[in-house]
């Protein structure tokens, strides 16, 4: 998952659970952890996983080139990662 959804996943958890918690007369303190950790659990993966389709392979070779760029030129990089992010969604 590309880094830009997984922040507004996260964001979404978090305002979610807010709005809640202020709402309720006799709110439910659990309920941000709960949320929480089903967040995470939809964002993260662990490393040793094998990527399984199209947008896990696309993340990981934009995380090497990220690291790495070897011989590309900026453009080159730029172009990549466009489509990259593109085959990740």
């Amino acid at each position: 998952m590309p880094a830009d959804d997984a922040a507004e996943q996260m964001l979404a958890a978090n305002v979610g659970v807010t709005l809640i918690l202020i709402s309720q007369p006799e709110p439910d303190f659990a309920l941000s952890e709960r949320v929480r950790e089903a967040a995470l659990a939809g964002v993260l993966r662990t490393t040793t996983e094998s990527p399984a389709g199209r947008a896990d392979a696309a993340l990981t070779l934009r995380a090497l080139v990220d690291d790495d760029p070897g011989a590309l030129t900026p453009g080159e990089r730029a172009l990549l990662g466009e489509l990259l992010d593109r085959l990740a969604r």
